[in-house]
């Protein structure tokens, strides 16, 4: 992961260096504040109930692959277009801004329309949290999970 790229807010995998193989701990932590060390969450903690914030260096953090299951957590709704073959395109759309989001080679490409306008490949959940805000000033949530 970049600094430059880095926001709070921004979720990311902590990489375990505890073994012989160090790999990321697939479970997404939320950047709390940012300075000599990260200091980071599990995305679904309340920091105030926290004794103690983790701490990260830059180089403990790795990115998170877009899936179609981060897309749809965040609030995207799964649609399609075309009839089929090379015409048929699957896309995620967001209600609330209209941006439109598709696979697009090994990532993912968002717009603001299927012809013409905007276009930014994408490959990690931080990278589209921050151009979501970009966009539309706000933060992309993850949407509440529902109970059974």
């Amino acid at each position: 992961m970049k600094a430059n790229e880095l926001r709070i807010g921004n979720l990311f995998y902590p990489i375990d260096r505890s073994g012989h193989v160090h790999l990321p701990i697939q479970v997404p932590f939320k950047v709390h504040t940012i300075g000599f060390e990260i200091e980071a969450f599990k995305f679904d903690q309340n920091p105030a109930e926290l004794h103690e914030i983790p701490k990260f260096r830059l180089s403990d953090l790795s990115e998170i692959p877009i899936t179609e299951k981060w897309l749809l957590d965040f609030g995207f709704e799964k649609s399609t277009a075309g009839e089929g073959g090379d015409n048929y395109v699957e896309y995620y759309e967001n209600s609330i801004s209209k941006l439109i989001i598709c696979n697009w080679g090994d990532g993912f490409i968002m717009s603001n329309s299927f012809s013409h306008g905007i276009r930014i490949n994408l490959k990690y959940v931080h990278q589209l949290q921050n151009l979501f805000f970009a966009i539309e000033q706000k933060e992309l949530e993850l949407s509440p999970v529902e109970s059974a």
